[in-house]
C-alpha cells in the first residue's frame, strides 16, 4: 500500500444539538445502540470519561470486605472491598456503568460497578480482580480511580448516556469527534512480503470480555491496530499509529522476518509493539514509541514474549506508565524460545512516572541465550511503590549480555536481578539509584547468579548492594563505585579488584579519566532513531 492514507476505526460524529445531563448544559450526538468506548478524539486530542478525583489523583480503598480477602494471596483476586465516606455514592447516574480502576502491584483491573452500600461504604464488582487489591508488598491497599461518573463531567471529557444513545459533552461546540469502534483495523494472515507505508492508523477501542478485569502482565490481550499473522517479509515502514485505544502493531502466529521501522506509535490506549509466542526474527527500528498506556497503564513499549532472534535497535521510547522493552515470557529454568534477543541503542525515558510498581527500563525472563542488551541508554523510572529499576533480570533470567548501557536516576537500583544464572553485565554506568541500593539481588542461589565486570556505578545515600548477600555467588571484577555523599564501603564480597574513585560524571552520562584505570570503555554517544 502507497500514498497518503489514514485507516480509521471511528463514527465521524458531527452533527451536535443542545442538551443537558445532570443539570449541565451540554453537546450531544447521537451514537449507535450499545456503544461503549473509553476513548474519543476531536482532531489530535483525546477526549476521556469523566473521572474521579478530579484533580487526576487517586481514592485509596480503606480496606477489605472479608477477612478472606484479607488474608489472600497477591494473586488472588477481590470481588468488593470498603471505600472511604462519600468517595463512591450509589446516586450517581447510570451506577453499573461506571468503572473502578484500580493500580495494584504491576497490573491495573478494570472493575465495573455491580452494587454500593453507601452505609457500609461497601462497593461490589462485577467481575474478580486480578488479584488482591493491595498497592505493594508493605500492607497498603490499593489506589483507584472512578471512570464514567456522569456527575463528574468537565471540558475535554465525554460521557455516553447509554439509556439515551446520546453522547455528551461540555463547553464549545464540537465540529468532528472520532468515536471509535474497531479494535483492530488491518489484519494480515499468511501473507508473505506484504509492505505497508506512509499510512495513519487511528482510531481504536477495545472492550474486555465480560468477566476479565485484566491481564495479570503486560496487559498482552489488548489487540494491535495492525496484526501480521503468520506473515513472512511483511514491512511497515514511515507508518504512523496514533488516537489508538489499544497497541499499535502486534506480530503473531508463525510470522517470521518481518520488519518494522521508521515508524511513530502515539497517544495509545495499550503499548507500542507486541511479538509473540512462535515468532521469529522480528526488528523493530528507528521508531518513536510515546505516550503508551493511557487506557492500559501496565502496557508496554515493546513487549517479546516467548520469541527468539528478534531485534529492538536504535528507537525512542518513553512516556509509559510500566515497562519500556520486555524480552521473555518464561518464569524460572524451563524451556525457552525467548533466545539470542538484541535490544540496542535504544533512548527509553519518563517510564513508570509512579502509577505501578516491579518494573524496569528493560526488562528480561527466563533463559535466554545469546540475548544481548547493548548500548541502551535508561532514564526516569520512577514506580509507585517497589521496583522502578533501569535494567531488570527477572525470574529465571540466564545467559544475558548486559554492557555499554547507561542508566540514570531510577526509583530503586540501576541494575536488579530476581534470580537467574551465569548472566553478564559489564562496561556500563549506573547512577542515582534512588532507593534500597544500586546493585540488587533478590534471590541468592547455588549457582552464579551474574559477573558484573567493568562498570562505573556512581549514587548517594544508599549502600552499594541490596538484597540477599549472605553468601557471593557472582564475581565483582574490576569495577569503579564511587558514593557522592560520604566515603565508599565495599562489602567483603565485592572483591579486591575494584576501586573507588570519583569519575567524574557529568549531566549527559560521560565520565572523566578515572575510569581508565578499570578499562572502561567509550560508551555510544547515539541513542534513538538514526
Amino acid at each position: 500500500f502507497r500514498g497518503p492514507a489514514t485507516i480509521s476505526g471511528a463514527w465521524r460524529l458531527e452533527r451536535w444539538s443542545p442538551g443537558t445531563l445532570v443539570g449541565k448544559t451540554t453537546w450531544t450526538a447521537s451514537v449507535p445502540a450499545g456503544a461503549r468506548f473509553r476513548g474519543a478524539w476531536e482532531g489530535e486530542r483525546r477526549l476521556t470519561r469523566p473521572t474521579l478525583p478530579s484533580d487526576g489523583g487517586y481514592y485509596r480503598f480503606a480496606d477489605y470486605a472479608t477477612k478472606s480477602d484479607a488474608d489472600a494471596a497477591w494473586n488472588v483476586g477481590s470481588e468488593s472491598m470498603i471505600a472511604f465516606k462519600d468517595d463512591l455514592r450509589s446516586s450517581w447516574r447510570n451506577l453499573n456503568d461506571i468503572e473502578i480502576v484500580a493500580h495494584h502491584l504491576w497490573v491495573t483491573s478494570r472493575l465495573p460497578i455491580r452494587s454500593l452500600d453507601d452505609a457500609a461504604r461497601s462497593v461490589r464488582f462485577d467481575r474478580r480482580s486480578v488479584g488482591k487489591l493491595m498497592d505493594d508488598y508493605t500492607g497498603g491497599k490499593a489506589p483507584y480511580r472512578v471512570e464514567n461518573v456522569a456527575e463528574a463531567l468537565s471540558p475535554g471529557r465525554f460521557y455516553i448516556d447509554r439509556p439515551t444513545g446520546l453522547v455528551h459533552v461540555l463547553g464549545e461546540k464540537p465540529r468532528t469527534v472520532f468515536a471509535p469502534h474497531l479494535a483492530t483495523l488491518v489484519k494480515v494472515s499468511r501473507a508473505k512480503d506484504v509492505r505497508f507505508e506512509g499510512i495513519d492508523f487511528a482510531h481504536t477501542d477495545w472492550n474486555l470480555p465480560a468477566g476479565y478485569a485484566g491481564d495479570g502482565q503486560a496487559s498482552i490481550s489488548v489487540p494491535g491496530a495492525l496484526i501480521l499473522d503468520g506473515t513472512e517479509g511483511a514491512r511497515v515502514s514511515r507508518c504512523r499509529f496514533a488516537h489508538l485505544g489499544g497497541w499499535a502493531l502486534e506480530v503473531i502466529g508463525t510470522a517470521r522476518a518481518n520488519r518494522i521501522e521508521r515508524c511513530r506509535m502515539e497517544d495509545l490506549g495499550g503499548g507500542g509493539v507486541k511479538i509473540g509466542p512462535g515468532t521469529d526474527s522480528t526488528t523493530l527500528e528507528d521508531s518513536t514509541i510515546v505516550g503508551g498506556g493511557r487506557t492500559f497503564a501496565s502496557a508496554e513499549g515493546v513487549w517479546i514474549g516467548d520469541s527468539g532472534h528478534n531485534v529492538v535497535a536504535y528507537n525512542c521510547i518513553r512516556d509509559l506508565f510500566y515497562t519500556g522493552v520486555s524480552v521473555g515470557w518464561s518464569w524460572g529454568y524451563g524451556p525457552s524460545n525467548a533466545v539470542a534477543n538484541r535490544i540496542e541503542g535504544n533512548d527509553i525515558s519518563e517510564i513508570g512516572q509512579a502509577e505501578l510498581s516491579d518494573m524496569g527500563g528493560i526488562y528480561t525472563l527466563g533463559v535466554s541465550p545469546g540475548t544481548i542488551v547493548r548500548g541502551n541508554r535508561i532514564r526516569d523510572v520512577r514506580s509507585r511503590g517497589y521496583g522502578g529499576w533501569g535494567i531488570y533480570l527477572d525470574e529465571g533470567s540466564t545467559g544475558i549480555l548486559v554492557e555499554n548501557n547507561i542508566v540514570m536516576e531510577t526509583t530503586t537500583g540501576g541494575f536488579h536481578q530476581h534470580y537467574g544464572k551465569d548472566n553478564v553485565v559489564r562496561n556500563n554506568l549506573f547512577a542515582f539509584g534512588q532507593r534500597d541500593g544500586q546493585v540488587i539481588r533478590t534471590r541468592l542461589e547455588d549457582h552464579r547468579s551474574f559477573r558484573f565486570e567493568r562498570n562505573v556505578v556512581v549514587w548517594k545515600g544508599t549502600p552499594l548492594l541490596a538484597g540477599d548477600w549472605k553468601k557471593g555467588n557472582a564475581e565483582f571484577e574490576r569495577n569503579l563505585f564511587w558514593r557522592t555523599d560520604e566515603p565508599v564501603f565495599l562489602p567483603s564480597v565485592v572483591g579486591a579488584t575494584n576501586v573507588s574513585a570519583d569519575p567524574g560524571l557529568r549531566p549527559n552520562g560521560s565520565l572523566g579519566r578515572a575510569a581508565d584505570r578499570i578499562g572502561f570503555q567509550p560508551l555510544p554517544k547515539r541513542f534513538g532513531p538514526r
